[in-house]
């Protein structure tokens, strides 16, 4: 692993960013963790073979990022990598101090941002990825 750029900063979910190059790289979804309650009301996990089929969809059909689900933002940013982390468990600080854990069968995906979408990145308005699509829900035995 390269040694950090004093200038490099890093966000909740967004692993790393470099200023010069509007980059960020970060989680999509971790693989077989409940992420916590989200907006929608549940609670939910996504199985490793199931993610890394949402990420493989993602790069052969749609590549599209936009930003906070909003109309009209798509174009925001050009996805540069996309990937299932195969390496051993690691972990990065993230800007506010937590942990940010990346483990097998994560989903990882690199961002250059436009300038506009950049200086939203930059000013906290904008802290990580949100992936939107839909999936068939059930419930766990």
């Amino acid at each position: 692993m390269s040694k950090r750029n004093k200038n490099d900063a890093m966000a909740l979910r967004v692993v790393k960013s470099q200023d010069e190059a509007r980059f960020t790289l970060g989680l999509v979804y971790r693989a077989d963790v409940a992420p916590g309650m989200g907006a929608d009301g549940f609670n939910d996990l996504v199985k490793a073979k199931t993610l890394e089929g949402a990420c493989w969809k993602f790069m052969s059909e749609h590549q599209d990022v936009g930003l906070l689900h909003a109309d009209g933002t798509s174009g925001s940013g050009t996805v540069v990598e996309c990937s299932i982390s195969r390496a051993p468990q690691y972990t990065m600080k993230a800007s506010d101090g937590s942990d940010a854990v990346v483990s097998p069968g994560d989903w990882l995906l690199g961002v250059i941002w436009q300038p506009a979408a950049w200086r939203l990145i930059k000013s906290g308005a904008v802290t990580g990825y949100s992936f939107q699509g839909s999936a068939a829900r059930r419930r766990v035995r």
